[in-house]
């Protein structure tokens, strides 16, 4: 996985940059939304491969 489970809050923007960093480069991403942890948006910042 790109990131472990993350506990997140509402009405916060979180920010994962220096964990991703660590990675190569990445084609594909999959979020999982579990029972009761709706998200609004998802914004993923990049160059198409």
């Amino acid at each position: 996985p790109l990131l472990p489970e993350q506990p997140l809050q509402m009405d916060h923007q979180h920010h994962f940059r220096e964990q991703i960093l660590a990675h190569a480069a990445v084609s594909h991403v999959r979020l999982s939304i579990y029972p009761d942890g709706g998200i609004s948006r998802l914004r993923l910042r990049g160059r198409p491969a």
